[in-house]
């Protein structure tokens, strides 16, 4: 995955991936390439999370700081 995916267009494409794996049918080679691709989207799902989570964490110890401060 070299293009930058947002989260909620990799989470719609894994829950797609999901579907279709479900559904069988598809070739050793088919459900090896969608696996890879998932576990490329859950990376990307991952990072993005991780992104926020550090987000809230900063904003949350600037509210506090302004409490102390105030």
């Amino acid at each position: 995955m070299s293009e930058k995916i947002s989260y909620n267009e990799a989470v719609s494409r894994l829950e797609t991936i999901v579907s279709e794996l479900e559904k069988g049918g598809k070739s050793l080679d088919e459900t090896l390439a969608m696996f890879e691709e998932g576990a490329a989207l859950l990376k990307v799902c991952q990072h993005e999370l991780d992104a926020a989570e550090g987000r809230l964490a900063e904003l949350s110890l600037e509210e506090i700081n302004s409490k102390i401060k105030g």
